[in-house]
Parts: structure tokens; C-alpha cells; sequence
């Protein structure tokens, strides 16, 4: 067979090359410790060292055959160490045996090597880099951002020309941002929970807890502003699924914002018990279709502040602390909403907070 499941555990896969001339020989003997998926679970097995009688094709015997040894689950594995040539008998049989944690390969082909580098290997760093700030120019039409990572929906880079001159598309007169593609409610992947938010990209690690984050967002139609509940969101201390966080959303057409535990429902609207805070942005906003506005948020210890076009929505409101998360953009409807000239930082946490209510006032 060219491939098969082993009695004690592990599988092979043979390989033949397209000529018939070279054999190559694949067997793998993980333990269920170290080969556990995430999705979906792995059904329970157990894994023991396995003798493998191995008979091979009369048109390979004449080659010898070459042995490589893995071993991933001993601290002192070693990785592709060559044994040397298999002992085969007159009728084409050898025997391999096989530890658990091992990978062997046996092939005809004696070229394989270790891949080696002469660079010096980078120090590992989990955590993102800030301050971090984007404007995106620097991408094709339809790439992905840096750093970030769509969860529920996708977005994607798209350009548009700004300004004038006789070069219409002179990088100086391209604008570059994300825009979110998905037009209608997706099938979840894990179930009712991914189904009743987003969309939202998620960015950062989940470590982080104080940062200040900001970004233009834009409702680039007017089809998409027909809803009064449409919403453009950033959010800090987010996890991958949108129900948990501090979120702000900003609805231009109704002019109030929201701040709240985990993003707003498909559609608007939010579970009770998760909205903190919510009201008027007290000035005018321009609601028609391709406006930018720009969303800061700010949260530090048990403190949250925030602005709208850099006028203070809410200083200082008490948020819950203790729980750290991502950074993320996103939105309450399945709408081509865009973001641009993203920035977060991180700040010092503040100890002790008081409510101070933004000044009541209205322009016109």
C-alpha cells in the first residue's frame, strides 16, 4: 500500500518516483500528546515502538537504500541523523524499528541533507512591536495588512486616487486602506458564537492590557448607511471571537457611540449586562457616504477615554480590569466599511480613576 495506519500507533506513506527508479519510505510514530489538533480533536489513540517489515519493488533493490532518524519527543532527540544504508536481504525485506516520537525516512536517494543557514538565527519575539502605525501605503490592491488577523469576515488592502495633477496614478495621488469584503452574514466555524458578531480583524497579542489605540473608518456607500444602527468599532483587551473587550462604536447617522463588553451583535444591538456606556457625540458629524472619521480609544488600568474627531466622547469611565487581549477594528454590520492610518501604543496603566462626563454642547 502506499499509505497506512501502523497497529501500534503512527503511518507510513511510500513513494515511488514518476520513472519507477527511486523509492522513498515515510514512516511517522507520534504520541497523541504531541500531535493533538485544535480543530478538530484528535480521537484517542495510544502509540507504542513498532517493527516495520518492509518488502521492496524488484526495480529499487538494486540502489542502496538510505536511512535519516527524527526523534521530536525526547529532550535529547536529534533531527535527520543519517544511519547509513539499511541492511536489505537477497529478496528486497529490511526491518526498521521505531521509537515513538521518531519520523524515519528511507530512500534510495542519498542527497538528502540537513538544511543548515549561515545568517545567525533571530532572537524569538512574541509581542508585537509599539508603537505601531500603519497608513497602509505600502501594499498591493487585495493584500493583507501586517499584523492583523481576520476572525469573523476578511479584509483586504484597496486603494482609491485622491488630489490631482496629470499622474492620476502617482503613489502621491493613491490612498491605500482596508476595506471588509464579506457582504452577508458567513457560515460560522465555531458555531452560534462566531455567527452572532462582526466582522472584526484582531491585531497585537493577547497579553496586551493598557494601549491607546486609533484609526479612520469610513461607510464608503450610502446603501450602507440606510440602517441607523450601522457602526464602525475599535476595540483593546479583545479576544478572537468579538464577545469580550472594551469596545467603542461610533453610529454617525444616529451620532452616538457606545462602549461596551465585547462588539455589538450582527445587525446592532448588544446582550444585556455588556454595554458600559453609551450617548450622544454632542457635535455634528458628517454622515454622507466616504467620510472619514477618526476613532481614538484609550484604555489604562480600570479607565477607559476616547474622542471622535478629536472631540472627547467620554474621560476617565470605569471599565472592568484584570482580563488583557488584542487590539482590534471591526463593525456591526456585513458592510464594506474601510479603516486607515491605524495606530497603537502602549500606556502607563492608571491606578485610580474619576468619571468626567464630556461637555454638553452641539454645533448647529
Amino acid at each position: 500500500n502506499g499509505s497506512c495506519e501502523l497497529a501500534a500507533g503512527g503511518f507510513y506513506n511510500a513513494l515511488i518516483s514518476p520513472d519507477k527508479q527511486d523509492f522513498t519510505l515515510v514512516i511517522t510514530n507520534i504520541s497523541r500528546d504531541h500531535a493533538e489538533c485544535t480543530r478538530p480533536r484528535l480521537p484517542g489513540f495510544d502509540a507504542d515502538r513498532v517493527q516495520l517489515h518492509v518488502h521492496l519493488p524488484k526495480n529499487v533493490r538494486d540502489k542502496p537504500l538510505h536511512q535519516w532518524r527524527s526523534n521530536f519527543e525526547r529532550d535529547d532527540g536529534q533531527y535527520f541523523e543519517y544511519l547509513g544504508p539499511a541492511s536489505v536481504d537477497s529478496n528486497g525485506k529490511f526491518v526498521v524499528m521505531v521509537e515513538v516520537g521518531e519520523v524515519w525516512t528511507v530512500s534510495t536517494i542519498d542527497t538528502a541533507r540537513k538544511g543548515s543557514f549561515d545568517t545567525q538565527v533571530p532572537k524569538s519575539n512574541t509581542q508585537i512591536p509599539l508603537p505601531h502605525y500603519d497608513d497602509f501605503e505600502d501594499y498591493e490592491d487585495a493584500q493583507e495588512a501586517k499584523y492583523f488577523t481576520d476572525q469573523i469576515g476578511a479584509f483586504e488592502i484597496h486603494s482609491e486616487t485622491v488630489g490631482g495633477g496629470d499622474d492620476l496614478s502617482s503613489p502621491s495621488n493613491q490612498n491605500h486602506f482596508m476595506r471588509q469584503m464579506v457582504p452577508a452574514l458567513p457560515v460560522g466555524w465555531m458555531g452560534n458564537g462566531a455567527n452572532a458578531r462582526g466582522p472584526v480583524s484582531i491585531i497585537g497579542n493577547s497579553e496586551m492590557n493598557d494601549v491607546s489605540l486609533s484609526a479612520k473608518f469610513r461607510i464608503p456607500s450610502q446603501e450602507s448607511l440606510d440602517d441607523e444602527s450601522v457602526s464602525g468599532c475599535i476595540g483593546a483587551r479583545v479576544n478572537m471571537y468579538f464577545t469580550e473587550g472594551i469596545i467603542l462604536c461610533v453610529q454617525p447617522l444616529k451620532r452616538k457611540w457606545t462602549l461596551s463588553y465585547g462588539g455589538p451583535l450582527n445587525g446592532g444591538g448588544y446582550p444585556d449586562g455588556d454595554v458600559i456606556s453609551s450617548g450622544d457625540t454632542r457635535f455634528d458629524v458628517d454622515v454622507d457616504a466616504n467620510t472619514w472619521h477618526t476613532l481614538n480609544l484609550t484604555v489604562s488600568g480600570e479607565a477607559a477615554s476616547s474622542a471622535l474627531d478629536g472631540h472627547t466622547l467620554f474621560a476617565n469611565a470605569a471599565i472592568r480590569d484584570g482580563r488583557s487581549g488584542f487590539g482590534c477594528i471591526g463593525s456591526s454590520h456585513w458592510i464594506p466599511i474601510e479603516f486607515d492610518d491605524f495606530a497603537m501604543t502602549s500606556v502607563a496603566p492608571i491606578a485610580t480613576f474619576t468619571t468626567q462626563a464630556a461637555p454638553s454642547f452641539r454645533i448647529g
